[in-house]
């Protein structure tokens, strides 16, 4: 919500715009590899115990990256082609939101599997930790100079790769310990 309300405040309208049509191919984007992959290989370690859930983390960027990939491109296309914008514009966005919807994609997988595996405090960190790298992102690229239309979706990108990443960082050591079961895709 704040990154929309800055992007409301530092966009022009037609940039508002085009912002809210490829937040829109975002939405769709990370449905498809979370609903196919990500989310079924979660339920399937339900029958697991504990940390042992997190089998599930080094699985999922194998199975879903390619998947998430894909969606976030195809999505960034469709928006592109869709969108009446300059071409500085529909750059900025179709270069930042693919990344943020991957990212977000993961980062939430992180989230869930830490959850479902009892590591409540953990999950708490990564909220936090994406909070407070969306405030320091907007801070560092308005004060570096950097476009108003490269910071929504580029410090959404950032602060889930960086609160994903230290998610996996707090859990290194139940991971070191754990045989990465199989999962397979739902038919």
């Amino acid at each position: 919500l704040g990154v929309g309300i800055y992007a409301a405040r530092s966009l022009t309208t037609a940039e508002f715009g085009t912002y809210a049509l490829f937040f829109s191919a975002f939405t769709v984007a990370t449905v498809l590899p979370t609903q196919l992959v990500l989310v079924p290989a979660e339920v399937a370690t339900l029958l697991a115990r504990g940390t042992e859930r997190l089998g599930v983390l080094r699985w999922g960027w194998r199975g879903g990256l390619p998947i998430a990939v894909a969606a976030a491109m195809a999505a960034s296309v469709a928006a592109w082609l869709g969108a009446r914008a300059s071409r500085d514009v529909l750059l900025a966005f179709a270069v930042t939101m693919p990344a943020f919807a991957v990212a977000s994609t993961f980062q939430d997988h992180v989230r869930r599997t830490l959850h479902m595996a009892g590591a409540h405090w953990r999950a708490a960190v990564i909220s936090l930790v994406h909070l407070l790298t969306i405030v320091l992102s907007l801070a560092v690229l308005e004060l570096g100079g950097i476009g108003a239309v490269w910071r929504p979706f580029a410090t959404l990108a950032a602060a889930n790769m960086v609160s994903a990443s230290v998610g996996y960082a707090l859990s290194r050591h139940d991971l070191r310990r754990l045989i990465t079961p199989r999962y397979r895709r739902m038919e």
